[in-house]
This record gives structure tokens, sequence and C-alpha cells, in this order.
């Protein structure tokens, strides 16, 4: 490489370092060769930024569900964002895993478990990762209700007026 290439590759990675302070995000520099007749390298800056973020949109607050029934659970998510993992939390303290390290669809059909918890008020809450690079989450705004399920051996007695 002669002076007059590392010259312009000097100006162009400096050029490239004052861009990344402008809201782009940071810039790499990625020389390629370009046909000519003194076979001068191009510098052409590439961005290197990757925001992460996942944003649970159902549940999110007030639906009723009853034990055994099929939810969708639903997300959206930044196009890195390849697996996630899933968790029903019955108290902002405790909860139990319902889908761990699972690709990333943007939905997930659970079968709602009242289990042993006793409090009808739940969340959900979604970890998602962009594996290898880092993980983002969210919960639920809200509170959803969850009911046991129907008592089949139970019928109502009929009114008799």
């Amino acid at each position: 490489m002669n002076i007059k290439q590392r010259t312009t590759m000097i100006i162009v990675l400096l050029l490239s370092v004052v861009l990344s302070g402008c809201g782009s995000g940071p810039l790499t520099a990625t020389p390629t060769n370009t046909p000519t007749a003194t076979n001068t390298p191009t510098v052409t800056p590439t961005s290197t930024s990757s925001t992460l973020w996942v944003t649970l949109t159902s549940p999110n607050g007030g639906e009723v569900m009853t034990d055994g029934e099929v939810y969708r659970i639903t997300w959206k998510s930044s196009p890195n964002i390849n697996m996630v993992s899933i968790m029903y939390k019955p108290c902002s303290s405790c909860g139990e895993w319902i889908a761990y390290d699972i690709p990333n669809s943007h939905f997930y059909n659970w079968k709602v478990k009242v289990g042993l918890f006793i409090n009808t008020q739940s969340t959900i809450e979604i970890v998602a990762y962009d594996v290898g690079v880092g993980s983002v989450m969210d919960e639920s705004d809200a509170p959803f209700t969850m009911l046991p399920a129907p008592n089949p051996w139970f019928t109502p007695a009929a009114s008799t007026k």
C-alpha cells in the first residue's frame, strides 16, 4: 500500500469516527478493492449498531383466561431477536417458565395452567435474546385474570318457582 492509499484510508476512517457520533451508531470501515489502474482500495463505512427490543402485546392486562384453555401469547421484537423464553408470574417475586429458549415466532400457544398458585391475577414476562449478543425483556402492563376450570361434576340446580 503506497502513501496515497494509506492517507485515503486514514481520512475515511477518521470521517467514519466523526459520523458515528451523529446518531447513526458506531461505524466500522470495510476496505474493498475497486478495479482501477492503481488498484486503490475504497473504504465503505458500515453500521455495527444493533438495537435489541421486545414488546409483549398479549396478554397485556385485563384478559380473562380459564385453566386448561389454549391462549396465544404474542409479542413484537427487533429483527435480530432469534430466541425467547416466557414466564408466567402469579406474583412479582415468583414465576414458572412456560417456554424456554424457543425460536422467535412472535407467538406461543400456551395451555393455561393455574397450578398450585392461589393468586388469580398474573402477568407474563418475555425474555428475548440475540444469541451471543444480549437480551431484553418485557412484562404485561397490568395483570390478567386466571379462573379455575369449571367442575364437570357440579351442575347448578335449576330454579323451581
